[in-house]
């Protein structure tokens, strides 16, 4: 992907941060970072009696619950959900004392929306004393096509051998040994072997103030585009793809002027979901390759 790129979609994050808490916006760019430089990425979610929250690290009393945030219109905002209600509910279930809980969850690419491909560790660890949970999260993103991260997930996890689809496999939670995780994790590091990362990463200090930066312009009200360029020009945004935020018209409506973002192909032999990027028309499925006919 250009710089050009990944500052467009930066100026939509921009767009969209403003409506969270400060610390919740850095964590963002960080994010941002993260992804576009191909860099592991950990982060910590807990869940109490009212939901699933990520808190402020320099005031862990407040909370940012995600179900205030998560998309419940998209077809792929949908499936997500309810993997994220699947990990909720195998968490709530976690009632052994140490015993910890692991899972794996893939996020192909989807067109539209994720250019790249992820796979998401997501560990439960029970708080003592306490039904509330703690979830460690690693996030490595890659960039293969749906089909082969099908490919990969089949030759790890042996009971998966009949899936056949990436809208499949992104709707499992799959519980794994961690030896399964240390394979996958070989396999995606390999992938990842001839990434150009920076000549020099930021350290943990200057992300964090760079991010802060950012944070201030939102907050501020500066103009998302003068956002992206200051982004460009502390070093936080890399020269990989990144995934799309959807803008608020899109979040709540999943239209643009076009009609739907999200449509089955209208060949009887494929019927497979189709996302387009919005404004943006296209002509063929891109599941089975059929043309798309055009009222």
């Amino acid at each position: 992907m250009s710089v050009q790129e990944n500052l467009l979609t930066a100026k939509d994050f921009a767009t969209t941060w403003n409506s969270s808490p400060p610390w919740v916006m850095e964590e963002g760019v960080r994010s941002v970072y993260f992804e576009t430089n191909r860099l592991d990425h950990n982060y910590p979610f807990f869940i109490d009696k009212d939901g699933t929250f990520v808190c402020n690290p320099e005031n862990p009393s407040e909370k940012f619950y995600f179900k205030n945030i998560m998309d419940r219109y998209s077809y792929i905002g949908r499936k997500e959900l309810r993997v994220f209600e699947m990990l909720e509910e195998k968490a709530a279930q976690n009632e052994g004392g140490e015993e910890e809980l692991k899972f794996t969850w893939f996020t192909p690419i989807y067109p539209g929306k994720y250019p790249c491909s992820k796979v998401i560790f997501h560990t439960v660890i029970n708080e003592p004393g306490t039904k509330n949970k703690t979830i460690l999260n690693l996030v490595k993103v890659f960039d293969l096509s749906a089909n082969y991260c099908v490919q990969i997930a089949r030759e790890i996890f042996p009971e998966l051998k009949g899936v056949n689809d990436a809208d499949e496999l992104r709707s499992l939670l799959i519980p794994t040994k961690d030896s399964q995780i240390q394979e996958l994790i070989e396999i995606i590091d390999e992938l990842n072997k001839y990434v150009q990362r920076p000549d020099s990463l930021l350290t943990e200090q200057q992300l964090s103030e760079r991010a802060k930066i950012i944070v201030k312009m939102v907050r501020s009200n500066v103009s998302p585009h003068a956002v992206a360029l200051e982004m460009n020009k502390l070093e936080l945004l890399g020269r990989y793809s990144i995934s799309c935020p959807p803008t608020f018209s899109e979040l709540i409506t999943g239209m643009d002027k076009y009609g739907s973002l999200e449509f089955r192909c209208p060949h009887p032999d494929c019927r497979r979901m189709n996302r387009r990027q919005s404004n943006m028309l296209i002509s063929n499925c891109q599941h089975c390759g059929k043309v798309i006919p055009r009222c």
